[in-house]
């Protein structure tokens, strides 16, 4: 028997849940931003696993679900996630169109969900992401992917740890930080918000995750989803 991997996403597999309800409410949220003019999102966190990736994924399956066209970028180059996830094809992707300067729309696969694309990670076998991202490239490719969709979410890398995302950061049009309140280390998470505004970030808000990624069954998903509004920020 085959399990379909869009199982492992609470909003196709316990779409009557109290947790999807919570991610419905974070589109809710996320949708005013669209009205305002976003259209390049990135939703990141400091520290690995927090569950940023899911978050991703849950909000684009929710976006997609009232009609709106989503493409997601798998920028997370050192863990790449996404092709496993919605169950892809290991193909070229994002690390490729970087490393040769070429389009990025011929990688994009479509997923089991309706109005939902992703741009995988690629498959450079040693990619530098520092690299990769530090050029014109990045930023050509999301106005490349802008045009075919309602909203671009971009998962990245931990924004304490790797320098990548924070260039990304500064190439889309706000930022969303996930938050594990489990993991929560204070200053630190503090910090990665200062600097990301410093250097001209749009920081619109967090997503305050209480799930403990090592739990597994039914109890993964107890725990809800909250956002919070960054109100010195928002624009």
């Amino acid at each position: 028997m085959t399990t379909d991997p869009l199982q492992k996403l609470v909003m196709v597999s316990v779409p009557d849940s109290a947790i999807a309800e919570n991610f419905r409410s974070l589109r809710t949220n996320v949708a005013r931003h669209l009205n305002n003019g976003v259209r390049k999102l990135l939703v990141g966190s400091s520290w690995a696993g927090e569950g940023k990736t899911l978050v991703v994924a849950n909000l684009a399956v929710a976006l997609a679900q009232i009609q709106k066209q989503v493409i997601i970028i798998d920028a997370d180059l050192r863990r790449p996630k996404m092709t496993t996830l919605f169950g892809l094809v290991d193909q070229p992707g994002l690390c490729n169109s970087l490393a040769d300067s070429s389009p990025a729309a011929p990688h994009i696969q479509r997923t089991g969900v309706a109005s939902l694309r992703i741009l995988p990670a690629g498959n450079l076998p040693d990619p530098n992401p520092t690299d990769l991202m530090s050029g014109l490239g990045m930023k050509h490719i999301l106005a490349e992917l802008e045009p075919m969709a309602d909203v671009v979410l971009v998962d990245s890398s931990p924004l304490a740890i790797f320098s990548e995302s924070s260039i990304i950061a500064t190439m889309v049009d706000a930022v969303m930080l996930v938050i594990n309140t489990r993991r929560w280390r204070g200053e630190e998470e503090v910090q990665v918000k200062r600097q990301l505004e410093t250097l001209g970030a749009n920081v619109i808000g967090m997503v305050l995750n209480e799930l403990d990624q090592n739990e597994r069954g039914p109890d993964e998903y107890k725990y809800r989803y909250r956002y919070q509004k960054n109100k010195a920020k928002a624009r």
